[in-house]
């Protein structure tokens, strides 16, 4: 999907997606679990600077850090909770997306550096760096 967003395109869903039904238990739950999500999370997210998120070249670039924070989000490091540090980031992206907050998007780009970061030294440095550095 970042792809997709990087060159301009909409997003593409598999067929097998679209037409998956699901059971109105299940919905019912997933439904009572996002509406608790969505009303402690509207207290912090709002439309702000909006032409952020719809402007263009802007998307493009958006779609370039989903790839990117996807790629690190799914490198196999025996180290635990490693993966969050990708995965933040892109759920404030998404966040961002959802609702037009431009805040969120950029405090994603923030934290995205200091993942960079973090995997930069581990690349560099290796475990034993980390260690040595915690």
């Amino acid at each position: 999907m970042g792809l997709r967003m990087a060159i301009g395109k909409q997003p593409y869903w598999p067929e097998y997606i679209k037409e998956k039904e699901i059971s109105y238990k299940w919905l019912k739950k997933i439904v009572k679990i996002t509406d608790k999500a969505f009303r402690f999370g509207k207290k912090f997210l709002d439309t702000r600077l909006a032409w952020i998120s719809e402007s263009t070249p802007l998307q493009r670039i958006h779609g370039l850090l989903v790839v990117l924070l996807g790629l690190l989000t799914a490198i196999p490091v025996p180290i635990p909770f490693t993966n969050y540090l990708s995965t933040i980031p892109l759920i404030f992206l998404g966040l961002g997306f959802l609702e037009d907050d431009c805040l969120f998007i950029l405090l994603s780009y923030l934290m995205t550096a200091f993942s960079l970061a973090f995997w930069g030294f581990f690349f560099i440095y290796g475990a034993e760096g980390l260690k040595a550095l915690f």
